[in-house]
């Protein structure tokens, strides 16, 4: 019997069917089967007029849809900056170059193939420099992301007066 094979099945038993990044996100407590409302979507971003880098967001939300093995599992989201060549696994962030992550979050999966929502409050999001930044949404029960989501940081406009 492989094991190999067998393991490589249960490694893939959670699936990322959406992931993004907004300003706000709410729920209304008298129509939760509605789900989530999001506002302000991220896809760029940039300091304000004569704003600078490091760009620093006190909160942003990352909405998630999930699915896959029922039960209850550890969510976190990892920043990576990608390099102008695109190398997939990007550069690491913050101090003596570990990951910068977010989280954990707790979250409670029904299973098999209904999608639920989730929504975690990001707080504190740095961005040291204009580029293309990858979030990598990640289960502690997984090796590899099961989701991502780049945003487009802006280069800082320059006055030529």
């Amino acid at each position: 019997m492989d094991s190999s094979n067998d393991q490589e099945e249960d490694e893939a038993d959670v699936y990322c069917r959406h992931l993004l990044f907004c300003r706000t996100v709410w729920l209304d407590a008298t129509r939760t089967d509605d789900g989530f409302s999001l506002g302000k979507l991220l896809i760029q971003l940039g300091p304000a007029d004569g704003g600078e880098y490091p760009l620093v967001l006190d909160r942003i939300f990352a909405y998630a849809q999930l699915h896959g093995r029922s039960g209850e599992q550890t969510v976190r989201l990892r920043l990576v900056r990608i390099p102008d060549d695109e190398d997939d696994e990007g550069i690491q962030l913050g101090k003596a170059g570990a990951p910068r992550e977010y989280g954990p979050w707790d979250i409670e999966l029904i299973g098999e193939e209904f999608v639920e929502s989730f929504a975690f409050p990001v707080v504190r999001v740095r961005f040291d420099d204009p580029g293309v930044y990858e979030f990598q949404l990640r289960l502690d029960s997984l090796p590899t992301p099961v989701g991502r989501e780049r945003l487009l940081l802006r280069r800082v406009p320059h006055d030529d007066n």
